[in-house]
């Protein structure tokens, strides 16, 4: 079972938020525990913010990684923790140790990381301009990002061209990920934990 909850209760932006009038949305970790105790699964993946607590669910036993995904390959400096659980034997054979493999040498001026909000900016417009020409500038900013989004994350150009979602929607899916690289690393961490010899090639 594979699955990521809300981190909005965790983000190092949680106090701005509070800061600035808004409730942040709640914890729900504990819902994701709950789900994992009913389904039983042989073993399960959460992905949230390092700040965020492991699951802690009766049963089974917990690994945990921070990776960024500059370390596996990547562009940005996007770190998640990943947090692997099994239970003591999988079809009867243990488990090995749940382990990210990261490069000897990595860029060390990362990409910002992309931003589910599109990390908007103000836009400086003349005076007396019209809401439309705001409305345009805005657009093409976001489009601009989204743009960079796709690229920095991994994806191939125009991978959401025809995705049924505003361009917002579309950087919303992107911000809310995790870039390609760190995703295939990950991937390869959890075959190589349940005894698949196949592995995802991260280039």
């Amino acid at each position: 079972m594979i699955g990521g909850p809300p981190c909005q209760a965790f983000s190092r932006l949680r106090h701005m938020v509070e800061a600035n009038g808004y409730t942040v949305a709640e914890n729900r970790i504990p819902e994701f525990e709950r789900i994992v105790e009913n389904a039983k699964p042989e073993w399960f993946l959460m992905e949230n913010v390092p700040a965020a607590p492991m699951p802690i669910c009766a049963g089974w036993v917990n690994d945990d990684v921070i990776v960024r995904d500059v370390w596996v390959g990547g562009s940005t400096s996007r770190e998640r923790r990943f947090t692997f659980g099994r239970r003591a034997r999988l079809n009867g054979a243990p488990l090995s140790a749940f382990h990210v493999e990261t490069l000897a040498l990595h860029r060390p001026d990362p990409e910002q990381a992309i931003l589910a909000s599109g990390g908007r900016r103000e836009t400086p417009v003349a005076i007396g301009g019209s809401g439309k020409r705001k409305r345009r500038e805005s657009r093409l900013q976001n489009e601009d990002y989204l743009a960079r989004a796709v690229r920095l994350s991994g994806l191939p150009d125009g991978f959401l061209d025809h995705a049924p979602f505003t361009v917002s929607g579309k950087i919303k899916v992107i911000g809310n990920g995790v870039p390609l690289p760190m995703g295939r690393a990950v991937a390869n961490a959890v075959r190589r934990a349940i005894g698949m010899n196949e592995q995802f090639d991260v280039a």
